[in-house]
């Protein structure tokens, strides 16, 4: 298949290279980009020669999550309501398509990774990060909750109290504090992460090929049965967020580059 929003490269003859490449925007999670995501990680699935891939964005960050220009879009009401929730309700599902992958991911995290681009990093198996990785929540600062997973696996992953934390606040995390709470598994210099990842992801491949996929399948067997069913109750609060004062109060101070000011 040929891509437009990411770069697929075979390396090493026994692993993948997947790039988010849209640099000038940071990585957005438009449809487009979505769809080939799964597309390129579902390809090297059926690759029976691949053992491995590594994911990875291209320029100064690894995924900037939401399109914001589609928030911006729906809030000048220039989407139809009946295409607006029916493009909703399937937002955040698409992320336990990631999950299912039954051969090792290696998130390489090149720089910002926001919103539902630190969903992206958690659907991976191990995350490697610059040491210029930088890790924001703002879902709150734009009146929405966060998705693709995201209540569901950051908790598990750092605590419940801290993932809160981070929520409530619009926390952000550079790459050492990411460290300190267990969200990354290691930390490298920037110019040597995908070095690091390639070492990885080769030290992974020369392992037993069946025993590397039942793991994979037997860890997360619990978590996508009932991931599928968070990214659904995600999307049933993200509906009701999508259509508050808040949250067009939340994408015109983006835009704006101001504080947002929420009703009390």
């Amino acid at each position: 298949m040929a891509y437009s929003s990411i770069l697929y490269e075979k390396r090493d003859d026994r692993f993948v290279l997947i790039t988010l490449n849209r640099p000038e925007k940071r990585n957005p999670l438009t449809p487009k980009l979505r769809e080939e995501l799964i597309e390129a990680l579902k390809e090297a699935e059926r690759d029976e020669q691949i053992d491995g891939i590594i994911l990875t964005g291209a320029g100064k960050a690894f995924c900037a999550g939401g399109d914001i220009e589609k928030f911006a879009k729906r809030i000048k009401e220039e989407d139809q309501p009946k295409k607006r929730i029916t493009s909703i309700d399937r937002f955040g599902a698409w992320g336990v398509e990631i999950a299912k992958i039954d051969k090792p991911i290696i998130a390489a995290i090149n720089g910002v990774a926001a919103g539902a681009g630190i969903s992206i990093a958690l659907l991976c198996d191990l995350r490697i990060a610059s040491d210029q990785a930088k890790f924001i929540l703002a879902f709150v600062r734009m009146g929405l909750v966060p998705d693709v997973g995201l209540t569901y696996l950051l908790p598990r992953t750092i605590g419940m109290g801290k993932a809160l934390e981070l929520f409530y606040t619009a926390g952000k995390l550079d790459a050492r504090e990411a460290y300190g709470v267990g969200l990354v598994n290691k930390i490298v210099p920037h110019e040597k992460l995908m070095e690091e990842a390639m070492a990885m992801a080769s030290r992974i491949a020369k392992g037993p090929r069946v025993a590397l996929r039942l793991i994979k399948r037997a860890v997360f067997r619990e978590l996508v049965s009932s991931l599928q069913e968070q990214t659904e109750f995600e999307g049933l609060m993200q509906n009701i967020c999508f259509v508050t004062d808040d949250h067009r109060e939340g994408v015109k101070a983006f835009f704006e580059k101001r504080e947002p000011h929420f009703r009390r």
